[in-house]
């Protein structure tokens, strides 16, 4: 991550200036300095339209998701460190047997109209989820049907569950919804509503213009946040571009501070533009290569030495160099590193091409002869050795991938690095929008892939046994001590015994190799030198970049303190 520091200096250092200036006795004259000031409006461009400025139903379109950090609130809200802390919930209680839940709400809480935050509005929007109408994700619909939500009292709400399930907490985090402004509503009528255009929510801030159309919409700080808190900045204002690349430009011709995100093609022309700052981030998004492990599956994965072999094959740092500009860092584990549950005591697979072939000769997958004698194959990069086999078969597969750019150039750099091992990789390029039905129908030897596991560290619907046909298990792979781990974990309210099941699955998953991990994606923020006092830590989604907000500035004022004579 890189975190621009200078202001901060700045700032203590002017600290200690008002300080000595207040406590001498022997002020000899005036001196004029700057601090920060509130006013400013902060122009942000950003790829993408909003659709429905509604938190439950911004799931699928990053920019709603970005717009909607800003304007509501949930009971409960991810800190750094990946774990859930109150938001709208002064806390909340777990009963014994891990099925009630009861959260007790901020008493000084008030929507943007001025109107008093209640249960009603947690009780509201719950229901709202739970309404056979409701568009939004399938798995959020489903649960929340299961659960009873009860209002105890106007500042008390319990949630009942059927069954312990850890990982109900994280859907505490949605945005609340005000119920004086949208009683009688049914989800079905939801979408259609104008309150996606001019919401209300509790945040930081509130829409004060909306021009989608025109391509802009400004947020002015909310007057009424608790207990009187502002943030430094008078608003911001979103400007919406066709893609990325377009920020960028805009960037360059003054019309922006700021770029939502910049891609890994572009960071070489935004690490160019003068005055622009880059913050970045890893985020829990990682690519990976998944290998079908199926029963009856033609590939030569059903073997744990193939699979080492070909993570040791793998220049993982080279990848990340070359291809991705350098936007990622190299992944070890499927729960990502800024998360509570990351152990990272497990088994790392540096790039070790030896170790590779070894393994390989050792399962009995031979290289042939070297067509030039004397000359390894691990000695020269332009050598192409021939391929392994073991008997009449070669060590050879398809490596499918989307057929972009990015995803398409990361295909045939692995293919290449295998090539030298012996190991042929045919890359086969599909269209973006089929590789769901082929992950479904399990139509794949290998195939490179990109997770999503923003929220709760739950990798039971990825990796259980029982996901294999009822879940996201594409893969197939069944480990019956890996599979219990995750079972139990979700079953649990502490986090410490979460983890210490959460560490030992890592460590399984880091030796059995079921999938070839390669790197977390990393976020990149642009931001104009102009705006003061920007840090961002760790990502569990893009619109956490905005979790210091309320820091930011763009003016300064000019003050006078009393300039001191030196002391002995």
């Amino acid at each position: 991550m890189i975190r621009h520091i200078r202001w901060q200096i700045v700032l203590v250092v002017l600290g200690i200036v008002l300080s000595a200036a207040l406590l001498s006795h022997q002020a000899v004259g005036l001196e004029e300095v700057f601090v920060p000031a509130s006013g400013g409006t902060l122009i942000e461009g950003i790829a993408g339209r909003p659709q429905y400025l509604n938190p439950l139903l911004s799931a699928g379109n990053p920019v709603d998701r970005d717009i909607c950090a800003l304007i509501f609130e949930g009971l409960t809200r991810y800190d750094e460190q990946g774990r859930l802390v109150p938001a709208l919930a002064n806390g909340w209680n777990v009963s014994l047997d891990g099925l009630v839940y009861t959260f007790w709400l901020r008493q000084d809480v008030r929507w943007q109209d001025g109107i008093n935050f209640s249960s009603d509005d947690i009780v509201f929007t719950f229901q709202l989820l739970q309404d056979p109408g409701y568009t939004g994700p399938s798995d959020v619909a489903a649960l929340w049907r299961s659960i009873t939500v009860e209002k105890v009292n106007r500042w008390t709400v319990s949630f009942s569950l059927q069954e312990p399930f850890a990982p109900f907490l994280d859907y505490t985090s949605v945005g609340i919804l005000p119920v004086h402004l949208l009683d009688g509503v049914t989800a079905a009528e939801l979408p259609a509503h104008s309150f996606n255009r001019d919401p209300v929510g509790t945040g930081l801030f509130q829409v004060e213009s909306s021009d989608w159309e025109n391509g802009s919409l400004i947020l002015t700080a909310n007057p009424f946040y608790r207990g009187g808190r502002k943030p430094q900045l008078a608003g911001i204002e979103f400007r919406f571009f066709r893609d990325y690349a377009s920020t960028l430009t805009a960037y360059e011709q003054g019309e922006v501070h700021s770029v939502a995100q910049i891609q890994a093609s572009d960071v070489p022309r935004a690490q160019a533009l003068a005055g622009l700052d880059l913050y970045t981030s890893s985020t829990p998004h990682y690519t990976m290569i998944l290998l079908n492990l199926r029963d009856g599956s033609r590939g030569p994965f059903q073997e744990r030495a193939v699979r080492q072999a070909l993570m040791y094959g793998l220049d993982r740092p080279g990848l990340i160099a070359s291809v991705v500009n350098g936007q990622g860092t190299v992944a070890h584990s499927p729960v990502f590193p800024g998360s509570w549950a990351y152990y990272g005591d497990v088994k790392q697979y540096d790039y070790d091409p030896m170790v590779a072939a070894e393994l390989l000769d050792s399962a009995g997958w031979m290289v042939p002869e070297p067509a030039v004698p004397e000359v390894s194959l691990l000695e020269s990069e332009e050598l192409q050795a021939g391929v392994r086999s073991r008997g009449e078969l070669e060590l050879s597969f398809t490596l499918a991938a989307a057929a972009d750019t990015l995803q398409a150039s990361l295909a045939n750099e692995i293919a290449r690095q295998w090539a030298r091992l012996g190991v042929r990789a045919t890359v086969l390029p599909v269209e973006p929008g089929q590789i769901p039905q082929i992950l479904e129908e399990g139509e794949f030897a290998a195939i490179l892939v990109d997770v999503d596991m923003r929220g709760d560290p739950d990798l039971y619907p990825l990796w259980s046994e029982s996901a294999v046909n009822e879940g996201q298990n594409y893969a197939g792979w069944r480990n019956r001590e890996a599979s219990e781990l995750l079972e139990q974990a979700r079953q649990l309210t502490k986090l410490g015994q979460q983890a210490t099941l959460y560490y030992r699955f890592q460590q399984i998953f880091a030796e059995q190799v079921p999938a070839l991990l390669l790197y977390y994606r990393t976020y990149t923020y642009g931001v104009s030198d102009q705006v003061q006092q920007v840090t961002m830590g760790p990502l569990t989604d893009p619109s956490d970049r905005f979790a210091t907000v309320s820091d930011w500035f763009l003016v300064w004022r000019e003050i006078s303190i009393r300039r001191s004579s030196p002391q002995d």
